[in-house]
């Protein structure tokens, strides 16, 4: 046969034309087949009667209840009686939701090792609905955290019962005014074990210990990024410099101490 061969999918111009060169080889209809139809181009036919399809619109649905209780633990929120140290959780996770009414509230917590994002206009409760409950049930379960509060309304409304009921040590770091930021000493450690050395000279693992948190001080001021690939050729130079801050590190507080003996009466 003579015949016109049309690439599917094809727009409706395409086909329109194929069309007219059929005409053009014949007039008869009789005369006029398709001999065969390839195409890859799916039709709503093959969609079953389901609600969302075969997946073709995505599968995305809402929890069912059986589902729900399988996945998140079902925690009672009892605040009160927490900060009591009464019936604290032990089941540490995120709050994602509650059921219950209110005085009755149970809380729906996703244990699982996993990252969540709060996506919420103005005034919906994203703080005091979510951040707080979580806040709260972190302090109950014995969590360390860290928060970012640029309004500083968290340590105001949290930091005191963080502190007073759950035990918490809380720091701050301010850094719009850093003078006003919890300070921390990088000598402490070492202090703390070569005090106990002089105490006790006999104890060789204070003395280690102390020497140990030196180094990681030493190398914390002289590597700070962690990648010593960058020395080349001052490899040495670098090593000799902690190498001496460690001992100054240690041999600073020891002359502290005597200097320290020396004055007292």
């Amino acid at each position: 046969y003579e015949g016109v061969y049309l690439k599917l999918p094809s727009t409706p111009a395409e086909i329109g034309e194929a069309w007219g060169e059929l005409d053009n080889i014949s007039s008869d209809d009789a005369s006029t087949k398709i001999v065969e139809a390839i195409s890859n181009v799916y039709t709503l036919n093959g969609i079953k009667s389901k609600t969302v399809g075969d997946g073709q619109h995505g599968t995305a649905r809402w929890a069912s209840k059986k589902e729900i209780q399988q996945t998140y633990k079902h925690v009672p929120f009892k605040p009160e009686a927490w900060r009591k140290g009464k019936e604290l959780p032990k089941d540490q996770g995120i709050i994602l939701g509650c059921a219950g009414k209110k005085n009755e509230v149970t809380a729906l917590v996703d244990t699982d090792d996993v990252h969540t994002l709060m996506i919420g206009a103005s005034g919906v409760g994203k703080t005091a609905f979510f951040l707080y409950p979580n806040l709260e049930y972190a302090c109950a379960t014995g969590m360390s955290f860290l928060c970012t509060d640029v309004k500083g309304d968290l340590f105001r409304n949290y930091g005191a019962i963080a502190k007073d009921h759950y035990g918490y040590n809380i720091s701050v770091i301010d850094l719009r005014s850093p003078t006003r930021s919890d300070g921390n000493n990088m000598l402490h450690l070492v202090n703390r074990y070569m005090d106990i050395y002089r105490k006790e000279p006999e104890n060789l693992s204070a003395k280690a210990k102390a020497e140990k948190y030196a180094k990681i001080i030493s190398k914390t001021i002289i590597n700070s990024t962690g990648d010593s690939a960058n020395y080349g050729q001052n490899a040495f130079f670098y090593a000799r410099y902690m190498k001496y801050l460690e001992r100054a590190a240690c041999g600073l507080f020891s002359v502290q101490c005597s200097a320290a003996a020396e004055t007292r009466p």
